[in-house]
């Protein structure tokens, strides 16, 4: 119980801090793969997650998605609605291409973390598609990191 309790607890301590510069500046400052992130670095009772890895992994997904989505061509998810559309097949190219860099990457440079295969979605999908957005997600990430390296030299180990 006390164990759910810190990692419940730290996830959504780490999420508050880019959460609350959001709503602050009202911008995309939270999003999806945040979520994941918060909770791999509270599970992280061993302190072994690097910047390297995580922060890097993202800048992985950044570029896969960012990638696909300039290949496929702009579309966003929000546009998909019919089947067998143009649209639709755009998504689902941009994507599976964005995805592909960004296993590629993640793997060749031994950042690999899971989150950034949502961060690669979420730009390649047109949530978040433009090079700013991806130098936010990037804040935002390394906003997250530096919470979780702050509660490991302030606060106890589990």
């Amino acid at each position: 119980m006390k164990h759910a309790l810190r990692i419940a607890g730290f996830s959504a301590l780490y999420l508050s801090i880019p959460g609350m510069i959001a709503w602050v500046t009202g911008s995309l400052f939270i999003f999806p793969s945040l979520g994941p992130t918060a909770y791999i670095l509270a599970f992280d009772t061993k302190r072994t997650y690097t910047p390297s890895v995580v922060i890097g992994g993202h800048v992985c997904g950044v570029i896969g998605g960012l990638t696909g989505y300039l290949i496929a061509g702009p579309a966003n998810l929000l546009q998909l609605s019919d089947p067998l559309s143009t649209v639709g097949l755009q998504l689902v190219a941009g994507a599976v291409i964005a995805l592909l860099i960004t296993a590629f990457l993640m793997v060749r440079l031994q950042v690999s973390h899971p989150p950034a295969g949502a961060t690669t979605l979420i730009v390649s999908l047109g949530i978040m598609p433009h090079w700013l957005d991806g130098v936010t997600i990037l804040l935002a990430v390394s906003v997250m990191f530096s919470a979780y390296r702050f509660s490991q030299r302030f606060l106890p180990a589990e």
